[in-house]
């Protein structure tokens, strides 16, 4: 089941099956070091729609994404 990187819950997992956006979007993840592939953790979500803190533990990254691009981000749950 593929869903949206803001559908999963704190220190739930996902890999990332697609980044929907464009190259704007897909400039600004892959300079962070998040493509498709890697398996991400939400490390928290921000209560009233602020940020999402993530973690990628393919490349070792933590960083806070607004949930309109966490919304562009498709990812895979993991257990």
């Amino acid at each position: 089941m593929i869903t949206s990187l803001i559908s999963l819950r704190n220190n739930q997992r996902g890999r990332i099956a697609a980044i929907r956006g464009g190259r704007g979007v897909h400039s600004r993840l892959y300079s962070l070091g998040i493509q498709p592939g890697d398996v991400i953790r939400v490390i928290m979500a921000s209560p009233w729609g602020g940020p999402l803190y993530v973690y990628d533990e393919t490349t070792g990254v933590r960083v806070a994404i607004n949930r309109g691009i966490a919304a562009k981000i498709m990812v895979e749950p993991l257990p």
